[in-house]
């Protein structure tokens, strides 16, 4: 299995202006930038605010230079949190400005990624009076800013809680948290991605029936030959006939008929349709709170586990007790000094593990649903070099760990060194770990589409399938949600005859990987061939008009719309094409089985999809029935 595991994990050398090793540093992503800020450089023991992103794409590191009037003091073991493209530090430890030694903060600062400014924020008038803190904990949720716990100069731990309302920029009130926590065996961690809800309650059922109404269809299996238009290799036919109606029954051959088949009209309450379209856009213009996750491990001989939720903190403070859910035959070690990503429905904590035996960075997942762990298996890389931080990047849907290969991880651990030399980059799509993808749109831009797709005379097309029906659809909205659609339409030349009909005399153009063979120029298209069921055609067309796939669709028809679409666009620069197969990867990983996980590896192989094909041949592997250990083709 680890060389399996290989195909979704590698590790990158950084370049350019390379942070220095560094202690007590914090580590967070804006888009598809990795930002380290402030720490106590090793070399020179002194303590910097300095800023360095990574682009996530390049590797390449650059220095942020930024104006000392409006940099914060140096500082390290602080607080680091992203709101909108802004980044929110708190606390932490820095020098003494009346003297020597060390002083303890509790200030905020925000730096704008976007003008690579800082802004100060107030100071805290509150009373409770808001203590200083370092090694703390902080998340952001509903626009607030709350800490928790850390250590104050003492090194006493503080059983209390904070929060600043970044909108308003105040602080509002300390609050009792009534345990200890600290970034030494603790995290907190909240979803960084909103909320976007898809059809209303009344339409999503009524869509649904329609749809198990369709699926009705005879669909051939993928490996079916007569799917695939013989031997050669799928494409697709343009029929030109120019009498041809987009609703009219057509003959593909001498011997077949086709049938149309159009979509009924949902019929939808309009008042229950007008609330759940109502709060579903509110949803999705506002985006929903998250709770915050407060994960702890105490004891690392005998490892303890603690679990507490913090409500969106739209009202004051709660703290709800949910440790009770960390059990069963699979747990994780004990981690020090963890950090936490939300992945979908998926708690992701990493951190270092030490012990007589082992000395390693580990990753593991616990899914919220069903309060199960699982250990994110890595390559034997791990096992050697210095790996100390671990975040989740959002826009690569990718988990990134900093450090360096050629280091050893218990020196570093005791120096509290953390190293930027060197990336692993994780695929945790293997694990079956993901962040849903929702709707682009509005539920009632879904409604819509769908009922633009029902009603035929808003269609000027057909797409001809390999079952012999025929689906009416507009080459207009087919051209704006997929614009390679008319772009294949527009690269017509009318100076090249058709050398292609069917055998009742339409002439036809074929179009091909390399090549597209047309009709003459005063002809219309009218008929598209897709030597697809009609089920994946369906599917791909319902895509297209309401960015969302039919409720119920079986594994094989899913299969072969994830080979259609690698079809169609296979150099990748269709996004709304890429966005539907990325759909499709996700539901065929929800329902994956030792049953389907063959055809699923199958197609994910032939779809260059590893990730897919990964979790697969993991699934197989795992099977009390596999033979014989599933590897790469």
């Amino acid at each position: 299995m680890v060389p399996l595991l290989e195909l979704s994990q590698n590790v990158r050398k950084t370049t350019g202006e390379v942070p220095p090793a560094s202690v007590g540093s914090t580590v967070t992503v804006v888009g598809k930038k990795l930002y380290v800020v402030a720490g106590r450089l090793v070399t020179s023991r002194i303590l910097t605010s300095s800023i360095y992103a990574l682009d996530l794409e390049t590797f390449v590191w650059r220095h942020i230079e930024v104006t000392i009037p409006t940099r914060p003091a140096p500082r390290y073991f602080h607080s680091a949190n992203v709101h909108g493209s802004s980044i929110v530090i708190f606390g932490g430890m820095s020098t003494n400005p009346e003297g020597d030694g060390f002083c303890v903060l509790n200030d905020v600062a925000i730096f704008d990624t976007t003008t690579e400014q800082w802004t100060l924020g107030p100071e805290a008038d509150l009373d409770p009076p808001l203590r200083p803190r370092y090694a703390h904990l902080s998340s952001v949720s509903a626009g607030k800013l709350v800490v928790l716990g850390g250590q104050d100069k003492q090194n006493e731990y503080l059983e209390d809680a904070a929060i600043f309302n970044l909108t308003q920029v105040r602080w509002e009130g300390v609050y009792a948290l009534g345990k200890q926590c600290g970034a030494y065996r603790s995290l907190s961690v909240t979803s960084t991605l909103q909320t976007r809800e898809p059809y209303p309650v009344d339409a999503a059922a009524e869509l649904e029936r329609v749809e198990e109404a369709d699926m009705t269809t005879s669909v051939s299996p993928v490996s079916s030959r007569s799917s695939w238009n013989g031997n050669s290799r799928p494409g697709m036919t343009l029929d030109t006939s120019s009498s041809r109606r987009p609703s009219q029954v057509s003959q593909h051959s001498s011997t077949s008929q086709k049938t149309t088949t159009t979509p009924h009209r949902p019929n939808l309450k309009k008042k229950g349709e007008a609330q759940g379209i109502e709060q579903a856009e509110r949803a999705m213009l506002t985006g929903a709170a998250h709770p915050i996750y407060l994960y702890s491990n105490f004891n690392f001989v005998d490892v303890e586990r603690y679990l507490h939720i913090i409500p969106p903190p739209t009202d004051g403070f709660q703290l709800q007790d949910h440790s009770q859910a960390l059990s069963g035959e699979v747990l994780p070690p004990g981690l020090r000094f963890p950090s936490g990503n939300m992945v979908g429905d998926h708690l992701i904590i990493s951190g270092t593990y030490l012990t007589n035996t082992s000395q390693d960075f580990a990753v593991w997942a616990l899914n919220l649903k069903t309060n199960t762990w699982q250990r994110i298996e890595v390559c034997d890389r791990f096992s050697v070099g210095s790996w100390n931080k671990g975040i989740y990047c959002d826009a690569l849907e990718r988990f990134i760990i900093l450090g360096h290969r050629d280091r050893s991880l218990v020196e570093d651990y005791n120096h509290r060194q953390a190293n930027f030399d060197h990336v692993t980059v994780l695929d945790l799509e293997p694990f079956g770990i993901y962040e849903p993808t929702g709707p682009t749109i509005s539920p009632l831009a879904q409604q819509l589409g769908f009922f633009s797709l029902a009603d035929a005379a808003l269609c000027d097309m057909e797409l001809v399938t390999a079952d012999q029906t025929t689906i009416d659809v507009s080459s207009e909205v087919m051209g704006r949600r997929w614009p390679g659609y008319l772009d294949q339409m527009r690269a017509s030349d009318p100076r090249r005859p058709s050398v292609a009909s069917t055998a009742g005399g339409n002439r036809t153009s074929t179009m091909s990987r390399s090549s597209v063979t047309l009709a003459r120029a005063d002809e219309r298209l009218r008929s598209l061939y897709v030597p697809y069921p009609h089920a994946v055609v369906a599917a791909l067309v319902r895509f297209l008009y309401t960015d969302a796939l039919p409720p119920a669709l079986p594994d094989r028809p899913a299969c072969a719309l994830l080979l259609l679409l690698h079809h169609l666009d296979r150099t990748r620069s269709a996004p709304v094409l890429q966005r539907c197969a990325k759909v499709l990867r996700q539901r065929l990983a929800r329902d994956l089985t030792p049953d389907t996980a063959p055809l699923v590896h199958e197609t994910a192989l032939v779809s260059g999809s590893v990730g897919l094909q990964v979790h697969a041949a993991r699934v197989m592997a795992q099977s009390p029935a596999a033979a014989t250990p599933v590897g790469p083709r």
